[in-house]
């Protein structure tokens, strides 16, 4: 597997990390072609009712194609080298969680992923954006907006107040974004017309060494 800078380090307090340039520009050329050739794939998830439950898991409310990992996404997923790089920013053992990451499109107004916390399994999420087109001037649409600091808090209360610790960032094509997507309460805000967002997203699972 191919990366850009060598990253050295941690997660800062927040359980936050955004790196450019952890691909090399044909990795991510590579990954960003296989996500638009698996388009025509991909399914439709849509959830009405929110069900996330208040600390951890259920189904958030959601809008959005999920479509299937391609061999390339798989590799990049399951290489060794991902699994020493993640250990090394965390401190903890680190493994996936499943044989396979998804690409997630964003693609029709109004696509997004309510305010959840990521199902058991999934301590540790990364998510590299691939495409970012159309976006509106002073836009949020498409922008991914967490709360490092409300970890223990339930979802209800959250909403209740949800100006109040929020971290509001837009991952750039050739971002890659790290967090403790089980611990730390997040949401994709909803696209606008013409705005088209595609994202690789992987879960991995995280233990004390």
């Amino acid at each position: 597997m191919n990366h850009g800078t060598d990253f050295k380090g941690t997660l800062n307090q927040k359980g936050i990390l955004l790196m450019d340039g952890f691909l090399l520009e044909d990795t991510f050329a590579r990954l960003r072609a296989e996500s638009l050739s698996l388009l025509e794939h991909a399914h439709e998830h849509r959830v009405e009712l929110d069900r996330a439950n208040e600390q951890r898991g259920g189904t958030p409310a959601m809008s959005l194609l999920i479509g299937p990992n391609g061999p390339l996404l798989t590799a990049f997923y399951l290489h060794p080298s991902m699994r020493s790089m993640l250990t090394d920013f965390t401190g903890m053992k680190i493994e996936p969680s499943s044989s396979c990451g998804c690409f997630n499109y964003y693609i029709h107004e109004g696509d997004h992923m309510s305010l959840h916390r990521d199902v058991d399994g999934c301590d540790l999420t990364v998510i590299t954006c691939l495409v970012e087109d159309g976006v509106p001037e002073d836009s949020e649409g498409g922008m991914l907006r967490l709360y490092p600091g409300r970890c223990h808090e339930p979802l209800s209360s959250i909403r209740s107040q949800p100006e109040e610790g929020a971290l509001t960032i837009r991952i750039q094509p050739g971002e890659t974004f790290v967090m403790y997507g089980g611990s730390i309460p997040h949401q994709l805000l909803p696209i606008e017309a013409g705005q088209r967002r595609i994202v690789a997203a992987l879960c991995f699972s995280a233990t004390s060494l």
